[in-house]
């Protein structure tokens, strides 16, 4: 079967490379399936650029990637699934079998499956249940549209994925961008505001990830970004790939995220040595101080000290203002953070609600966490909708003008790009 696989995200900032699209490459072709790809992110006309693509390939099914259903930021929020809308319109008039997936969808898979109008959504890893999907599909005398559950077909981990094969670099390259590349899938984090926590985690082997990222260097792209939920799900893994990716003696620029557990000494040595310049640590004020926390502030402290000793830049992505945490965690978090001083720390105080985050229950089963819904009573969450109960004039006490702080969403930009231009 023929499958055009298709990247509708036109944000560009910063420009993001679909990796996802090309993992999806060397299974479909292993499946006997032949996959083509149409990147729209630089497109000045999305719709008739994939109406020509759509004639040009002849395809038999349409898959299409959903990397963000929006811009996730309270502020200067975009929501990108009218376009995605209606360029699912332009490929169903065309092919009948039109999929989605990405990590959009795992945020409310009916629900997109639904405003967007596909056949199939897949939720969680595609490289097994697209193939899957495809074959059942095809052997069916109708279609019966349904979410397929991308973590019980689990990815081979040794699959090698062809970068650069199917996907024109070239733009990126001129626009500054990051390369994406997965050591693993899933997160063993339960941060109740995220789809991807409590996710299994599916690590692949270290030789294989960092083969791929000496191809993707050999072909120019030596600024890369570790698309992991959080890197540091294992120390033996991480040591295991860091290494591997040492001894390829690349020269390579890269950044990741990390949580404040597990890591030692020897990982942030191992991580500079591999020619990973900055981190991102996630912290959130109820994994730090809520009733069953995941690391406490020397665990912080520990962290940031230990990656300034070996030159890496921390940015820190804070989250505070969570339902069950103590009135004064956000002040404490920031008070620390101001003591100790990674290069910013961007601060959230307003989470997006999602049907497949724990948090939506949290708050729709509170009728007083009920009312700091914004919008309010929204009729589903496939248009922004957020909770918060620290307000930002609350914030900007607490921050009191130290410009190592950040209120998300009032600027463009994401926190690798403001270490740049610090």
């Amino acid at each position: 079967m023929r499958v055009l696989l298709v990247n509708p995200n036109r944000y560009r900032r910063p420009a993001v490379p679909p990796v996802g699209l090309e993992y999806l490459v060397a299974p479909l072709r292993r499946a006997g399936h032949e996959p083509v790809l149409l990147d729209l992110c630089f497109a000045d006309d999305p719709q008739a650029a994939l109406a020509h693509a759509l004639d040009d390939a002849q395809p038999e099914a349409v898959g299409f990637t959903v990397r963000n259903v929006d811009t996730v930021l309270y502020h200067t929020n975009e929501s990108f699934l009218d376009e995605i809308a209606s360029l699912v319109t332009v490929a169903r008039s065309a092919v009948p079998l039109v999929l989605i997936g990405g990590s959009g969808v795992a945020t409310m898979p009916e629900t997109l499956l639904r405003t967007l109008g596909a056949s199939h959504a897949v939720d969680g890893p595609g490289e097994a249940a697209l193939p899957a999907l495809l074959d059942r599909t095809a052997a069916a005398a109708q279609h019966v549209s349904s979410v397929v559950d991308g973590w019980a077909a689990r990815p081979d981990p040794a699959e090698r994925h062809p970068r650069g094969e199917l996907l024109d670099y070239a733009p990126y390259l001129e626009a500054g961008a990051r390369f994406g590349f997965e050591t693993q899938k899933g997160c063993t984090g339960r941060c109740i505001f995220c789809t991807e926590a409590s996710r299994p985690v599916l690590p692949r082997r270290p030789e294989i990830v960092a083969d791929e990222v000496a191809a993707l260097v050999e072909l120019g792209a030596t600024q890369l970004f570790c698309c992991d939920s959080e890197f540091n799900q294992s120390l033996a893994h991480c040591r295991a790939f860091l290494r591997e990716l040492i001894a390829r003696r690349l020269s390579v620029d890269w950044t990741l995220y990390m949580k404040p557990l597990p890591h030692d000494a020897d990982l942030f040595e191992l991580l500079v040595r591999s020619g990973c310049s900055s981190i991102t640590l996630s912290v959130d004020t109820l994994s730090l101080d809520g009733p069953a926390p995941a690391y406490r502030e020397s665990d912080l402290i520990s962290f940031l000290d230990m990656a300034k000793r070996a030159g890496i830049t921390v940015a820190v992505d804070l989250v505070v203002g969570l339902p069950g945490e103590p009135a004064d965690a956000p002040r404490r978090v920031i008070e620390l953070f101001r003591r100790h001083r990674p290069a910013t720390v961007g601060v959230n105080p307003y989470m997006r609600l999602y049907p497949g985050a724990a948090l939506l229950g949290h708050v729709l089963a509170d009728p007083d966490l009920r009312r700091r819904i914004e919008p309010p009573d929204p009729p589903d969450c496939a248009r922004p909708v957020f909770y918060h109960h620290l307000d930002d004039d609350a914030l900007e006490r607490l921050i009191a003008g130290d410009p190592l702080f950040r209120i998300e969403g009032r600027e463009p930009g994401v926190n690798y790009e403001r270490i740049q231009e610090g």
